[in-house]
């Protein structure tokens, strides 16, 4: 999708689940709107071909894993995502138990899918090629589009307000009013004493303390949370950066993308990629500044995260350590493309969160990490990152 050049980046490819309904979906952004059949085509021509050839064993089993997280995890408010699973097999018909079941149902698939691994080519073209249900939607920027909105919502109002009599009129403010009288009016002893309440006695004496065992490996602190994760491995590092050169503070954010997207040495990006599905849930890094617990101490670092399955843990720090240590930064169409989607990113976050920029400006003169923040998320990062974007042959070997 990328590389077709119809649009800087994907905005989101994959299945969702609504209720018993299944739809799959694929966006991209930074498009031209009349290039909405081109991109229709070409999700319809790779469908196509996909079907045709279906999938390796090898890459069979990477999707799989990749399902398996969804499985094995034990996320925050479990308990309340498994009601609500619960809830939705029931809504739809079904044993409320079968939610309980994922990975038993995970384990038949996988049997299935490797004794006959054209399943997957025939639901393609079954449920997405040969299917008629389906919808093409463009989302064309307006900048007009809130003021005409307003007036025609007024011209609504003043139109049904003339039809209405007087008397019509104080009966709908006489309604308004007794609706907002009754919101105000405080709830009754009776009614307070229906809801459940959290009592002081209701909390243990002491918070849940998570068995930690303290090591040093390398001169490194080293702490191993010993805590149910069905099988799944999580691993943060984070790296000290008080002493980088101050000049490569705004690069951060673009090193963070290459760790992500980039390939290796001796080995192409798309090698990688298939590496880091076959063996990861997650690996990623990006820079931090917070304050420490002192409150005062500023504390910036670059901080990695990894997320695997135990079987897959030595493969997964096998490429960790890879893409630390052999990062291949001189595929320059890579490269582009990665910096592309960065710029694509960035400008939506700064559309959709316009007030955390305002505030993130407006504490840069503050502190440090306000300072750093504003570096690498505002205004003055599009900047900076439009100019490596619409002039990347010149800044590529900055880079």
């Amino acid at each position: 999708l990328v590389d077709s050049g119809i649009g800087a980046d994907v905005m989101s490819c994959g299945v969702e689940a609504v209720e018993s309904e299944l739809t799959f979906h694929v966006a991209l952004r930074g498009c031209e709107p009349e290039r909405a059949d081109a991109f229709e085509k070409l999700v319809l021509q790779t469908l196509e071909t996909v079907a045709q050839t279906g999938f390796s064993r090898e890459e069979i089993e990477t999707a799989l894993r990749q399902t398996s997280y969804e499985t094995l995890e034990v996320p925050r408010l479990f308990p309340l995502h498994l009601a609500f699973d619960l809830a939705r097999y029931s809504a739809c018909g079904a044993d409320p138990i079968e939610a309980t079941r994922s990975k038993e149902k995970l384990d038949e698939l996988r049997e299935k899918s490797l004794d006959n691994p054209a399943i997957f080519g025939a639901m393609i073209r079954e449920k997405l090629i040969e299917n008629p249900h389906r919808l093409l939607v463009v989302f064309r920027p307006d900048a007009q589009h809130a003021a005409r909105e307003e007036a025609r919502e007024k011209a609504e109002l003043a139109s049904l307000k003339r039809e209405f009599s007087r008397e019509k009129l104080l009966e709908i403010d006489a309604r308004a009013q007794e609706l907002l009288a009754s919101q105000n009016e405080p709830n009754s002893p009776e009614a307070l004493a229906t809801l459940p309440r959290l009592a002081k006695g209701d909390l243990p004496d002491a918070p849940r303390e998570i068995p930690t065992q303290i090591a040093k490996i390398s001169g490194f602190d080293v702490l191993r949370n010993d805590v149910f994760s069905n099988g799944v491995v999580y691993v943060h590092a984070a790296f000290d950066l008080r002493g980088l050169p101050p000049h490569l503070w705004k690069f951060l954010p673009r090193y963070a993308d290459a760790f992500s997207k980039m390939g290796v040495e001796n080995g192409d990006w798309e090698g990688t990629a298939r590496r880091r599905a076959a063996f990861t849930g997650a690996l990623s890094c990006a820079p931090t500044a917070i304050v420490a617990a002192d409150g005062k101490t500023p504390v910036v670092d670059l901080r990695f995260q990894l997320k695997t399955l135990d079987c897959d843990f030595d493969e997964a720090l096998n490429l960790w350590r890879d893409l630390v240590f052999s990062l291949d930064p001189t595929d320059q169409p890579r490269a582009f493309d990665v910096q592309k989607q960065a710029f694509s990113g960035l400008r939506d976050e700064l559309v959709n969160e316009a007030m955390g920029a305002v505030t993130g400006s407006a504490a840069r003169e503050h502190s440090e990490i306000g300072w750093l923040n504003h570096l690498w998320n505002s205004p003055l990062t599009y900047a900076f990152n439009r100019a490596l974007t619409h002039d990347f042959d010149a800044h590529f070997a900055q880079l």
